[in-house]
C-alpha cells in the first residue's frame, strides 16, 4: 500500500507526478503526487542499497520503518511512520477502550483499598 506514495524527482519532473515503482531509483514518500517528498526510501533488494524498498532509507533516523536496526538500538515511532500508517488506512488517533478503562480504574480502586487497610492495621497495632 506505501507504493501509492513513492515518488522520484523523474517521475515529477519528466512524468507529471506518475508513481515510480523502478528498482533503483531515489524513491520518496510522499502525499500530495510527489510535490512534497516526506522521507526517502530504501532503493530496494536487486539493483538498489540492498535493503527491502517498502522501508525508509538506511541510517537517516526517519523512525521505525528503518530497514537496519542493531541489537539492542532503541527504536522510535516518527511523525513520518505515523503519516504513512494513516495514508494506508490505519487509525492513527489512540481510542480509549472501555474495558481498559475499566480494569484500570478497577485496579485502581483495589491498590487504594489495600493502601487505607494497610493504614489502618499499622495504626490499630501501635
Amino acid at each position: 500500500m506505501l507504493d501509492l506514495f513513492r515518488y522520484s524527482e523523474n517521475s515529477v519532473d519528466n512524468f507529471g507526478g506518475i508513481l515510480d515503482l523502478s528498482a533503483g531509483a531515489d524513491a520518496f514518500f510522499s502525499i500530495d503526487g510527489g510535490m512534497t517528498p516526506e522521507g526517502l526510501f530504501s532503493t530496494g533488494q536487486f539493483n538498489g542499497d540492498g535493503h527491502q524498498a517498502s522501508h525508509w532509507k538506511d541510517n537517516f533516523g526517519l523512525g521505525i520503518m528503518d530497514p537496519t536496526f542493531a541489537p539492542g538500538e532503541l527504536a522510535f515511532l516518527s511523525e513520518l511512520d505515523i503519516k504513512a500508517f494513516d495514508v494506508i488506512g490505519y487509525n492513527t488517533n489512540p481510542v480509549p477502550v472501555p474495558a481498559a478503562i475499566w480494569f484500570f480504574g478497577s485496579g485502581l480502586v483495589v491498590l487504594i483499598a489495600f493502601v487505607r487497610r494497610r493504614k489502618t492495621i499499622s495504626l490499630g497495632d501501635g
